[in-house]
């Protein structure tokens, strides 16, 4: 069984119960109150037991199970003889070693040395640069729009989570940098993408007799990460191309201002609106919706 819970400003926990099957319960538990007289609770001669009795579980960070008793400290660490993968023109390097120093790659070369680095043999292991996640929503709350019909009232940075176990798995998985985000709009476009998506797997096995769910919905994933990347990729050099400056926001030229205008409202509507008239091409409508889902139907059985 796994218990998950915040604890509010009455001291009770409220989360949910989650068997091994997967089925979920939710649970308020509720703080003891203690005899009269006694305003702590919990230490009455009916409960049992004695103040020093109580022990207080450590912090870990995460604090979770798995956590570790102290946060981590940086260190000089030097990778020898890896296959790095450069992601540059440099290609995939064989037994190279990498140096990381002060948080940041310091040096990528052959028979590198450090006296202050911890040596690491990556011999037969590859090592490439920590991943940069351009779109997520791990670490913040209140932000997708499963509740409410807009999420954009808030700032990222008023609603992220520190201490949310996502930070620390993300880290686990390479990922260094992350731009977390808004849900705005996407209570209108999702459900719609994700329902085509259904529809394109069911008119596939109807067309080809296969059934092809997996291939199409990873498809899709891949073509949505690699127009994320594009995106983020065309918006830095548009900013360049009209001069913006990083890290003087209020010392921009009035060209410079203009081009951060243009970036959110003309040149995003240009491609939205492409991706409204292919949708006039979208031969599925709720007519061949109805004779696909018989037809498969009575194929099934």
């Amino acid at each position: 069984m796994r218990f998950t819970s915040k604890l509010d400003q009455s001291d009770n926990l409220n989360g949910k119960l989650i068997d091994p099957n997967g089925n979920t319960a939710y649970v308020l538990a509720k703080k003891a109150v203690g005899e009269a007289g006694d305003k702590k609770g919990g230490m009455n001669k009916r409960g049992g037991g004695n103040k020093e009795d109580v022990k207080l579980m450590p912090v870990t960070y995460p604090n979770g199970a798995y956590g570790t008793s102290e946060l981590p400290t940086q260190e000089t660490i030097l990778f020898k003889n890896a296959t790095v993968w450069t992601n540059e023109s440099e290609g995939i390097l064989e037994n190279t070693d990498v140096l990381v120093k002060n948080g940041k790659i310091d040096k990528v070369g052959t028979n590198l040395s450090d006296s202050s680095a911890k040596v690491v043999d990556a011999t037969g292991k590859h090592l490439t640069a920590g991943v940069i996640d351009e779109h997520t929503h791990i670490a913040a709350a209140g932000i997708n729009e499963g509740g409410q019909n807009s999420s954009a009232e808030v700032s990222i940075e008023d609603v992220i989570n520190p201490e949310d176990i996502n930070i620390y798995r993300n880290l686990a998985g390479g990922v260094t940098s992350a731009q977390i985000l808004h849900g705005f709009f996407y209570g209108i476009t999702i459900p719609l993408l994700w329902a085509m998506i259904a529809d394109v797997a069911d008119y596939s096995e109807w067309k080809n007799n296969r059934r092809a769910t997996a291939i199409i919905f990873s498809a899709m994933m891949v073509g949505l990460k690699l127009g994320l990347t594009i995106g983020s990729s065309l918006v830095a050099k548009i900013l360049s191309v009209y001069g913006y400056i990083p890290g003087n926001e209020n010392v921009q030229t009035e060209f410079a201002i203009q081009g951060t205008k243009m970036l959110i409202s003309i040149y995003p509507a240009i491609p939205f609106l492409i991706g409204v008239s292919l949708l006039f091409f979208y031969e599925i409508n709720k007519k061949m919706e109805l004779q696909i889902e018989s037809d498969l139907k009575a194929r099934r059985n």
